[in-house]
Order: structure tokens, then sequence, then C-alpha cells
């Protein structure tokens, strides 16, 4: 996999257009006077320039932890109410939420393109930023005026990962959702609805059981449908082989033992001409291997 820093992505050109933006005073003074009038930024913050002003709203963002959104739906609120049409004030407003939503962007990319089967981090980062934008320009804060970047974050991952598994759909087929889910992404959840299937979370559940059939991790089952639980064992598997943590045989042990309705370590061994011993060693050792490489992992996702 090629280093992110060594090649040129969407987000190291928005970054270059950031610092454009950042350059004309007028740009920092407009939006100190939205956030001003708003109550959100105080008069001693007036003089600030674009970049001072954004670090100064995410770190009282950090302040009020994850437990009280409102400051942050407030300035972002401000912003997307000035979204619409083509002026200068739309796109001075729209850019101030994309570098906002910029980090959302990036883990985002890193996660479809590490499992999805992707397989170009710069080709993916440009869906991931045209899905971005797109969000941001049509979100409705009328009827989601709350988490508001949760639900921007939310709806980029999953109209990315959805346009993605298209992608990998043969002509004739059918992407599957799980039970009870259904293909309309338009629906006005409104705030505060707890929906009982995540759309983003079957987009990617499905994008997972995909690769992970594509290397013999996943078979038997409904290719298109995995628990979340045993999605993240696959994407664990998925990330081992790209970082060449686990062979594939190894990876192929440890999907089959950790699924529902797996055979016993007797019939398992009989199928695959082992003894059930050496079957477990082997398991073993590829539990112990992912065991040490967890924080390599933890720090990935």
């Amino acid at each position: 996999m090629t280093p992110v820093s060594t090649i040129e992505t969407a987000f190291t050109l928005l970054n270059a257009d950031w610092a454009r933006w950042c350059a004309d005073p007028r740009s920092a003074r407009r939006v100190s006077d939205w956030l001003c009038e708003e109550g959100v930024l105080a008069e001693r913050d007036r003089g600030l320039g674009l970049s001072e002003v954004l670090q100064v709203l995410e770190r009282v963002d950090r302040a009020a932890g994850r437990a009280d959104r409102s400051h942050s739906d407030r300035w972002l609120g401000a912003l997307l109410r000035r979204t619409g049409g083509d002026g200068l004030d739309a796109q001075l407003a729209t850019r101030m939420v994309v570098q906002a939503m910029l980090p959302a962007a990036v883990r985002a990319t890193v996660r479809l393109e590490r499992v999805a089967g992707a397989g170009d981090f710069a080709e993916t980062s440009q869906l991931v930023v045209a899905c971005l934008f797109q969000v941001v320009r049509r979100y409705p804060l009328a009827r989601r005026p709350a988490r508001i970047a949760a639900n921007i974050a939310l709806d980029v991952f999953q109209r990315a990962s959805a346009d993605l598994q298209r992608e990998s759909i043969k002509p004739g087929e059918t992407a599957a959702l799980p039970p009870g889910e259904t293909d309309d992404r338009s629906a006005d959840r409104g705030p505060g609805h707890a929906s009982p299937v995540d759309p983003a979370e079957c987009a990617w559940l499905a994008l997972v059981a995909d690769a992970a059939a594509r290397v013999g991790l996943h078979g038997g089952e409904d290719r298109r449908v995995v628990s979340g639980v045993r999605g993240e064992v696959l994407e664990l598997l998925l990330w081992a082989l790209a970082e060449r943590v686990l062979g594939e045989d190894e990876a192929r042990a440890v999907a089959a033992y950790y699924r529902a309705g797996a055979p016993t370590d007797r019939v398992a061994a009989a199928g695959a001409g082992r003894t059930p011993s050496a079957l477990r060693k082997r398991r073993s050792r590829a539990v112990c291997r992912l065991r040490d490489a967890a924080p390599r992992y933890l720090a990935a996702a």
C-alpha cells in the first residue's frame, strides 16, 4: 500500500486551495461577521485569520466533549444556512464546512481504500471529496439541526460506500441489503430519529463481505450480508492481509473459526487433511500475530 503522504490526493489539493482562501483577509472578515452575528464568536475574535477561526471553533468543540454538540451545531448551522446559491458567500460557507469535515473524510477514505477493494487512495479520495461537497451543499438543516457534524460524516461515508458497492456489482445483479433495510437514502429521518438499521453500516458490511469473499475469507453464507461482529472480524483480517501480518491460509483459518455455525476442530481438521492439534496451533499463532499488531490496526482505524 502506497503511503498516503507520498501521493497527491484530493486532500492535498483541498489543503492547497484552503491556503488560498486563508490568504484573502476578506474571507476571514466575512466568516467572523457571520459567526459574531450568531453569537458563536466573541468580538475580540474578529481579527483572526480564517484558519485561526476554525481552530478556535474546534478548540471549543473539544472542550465541550462528545456529550454536548450544541456549539458545533450552532456554528455549522450558521454556515450551512449560507451555502445555497453560487455566489461568493455560498462558496466561502461551503468551503469552511468542507475544511472542518476534512479529518472525517480522510478517515472514510482510509477505511474504504483498505477494505472495500478500492485499491487506489488517490481515486477514492476524489470520490469521498465529491460526496463531501454534495452533502454540505444539500444538507437538510431544517430537518436535521442536531448532531450536524456526525450526520455529515455519516452521509458522506454512506454515499461513497454505496457508490463503490455499485461499481462492484456485475450487470444484472443488485446490491442486497440486510433484512428490514430499504434503499431509500433520501428519507427524512429527522432530528433524534433512531433508525433500527444504520444505512451506512449496511453499505459498509456489504463492502466488507464482498472484499472478504474475493480473497476466500467469507463464503457459504450470503456474500453480501454479515453481522456487525462478523464484519469487524473480517475487516481486521483484510487489514492483516494487506499489511502482511498474516498469510492467506492463516487468515482463512481464523475467519472460518470465528463465525456462526463453525465446525469443530476435529471436523475442520478432517476436511483439511490435518490433525486438530496442528489446526489449533496454526490458529493460535495467527491470533498472537493479530494481538501483537493490534496497536497498528487501531492507529490505522
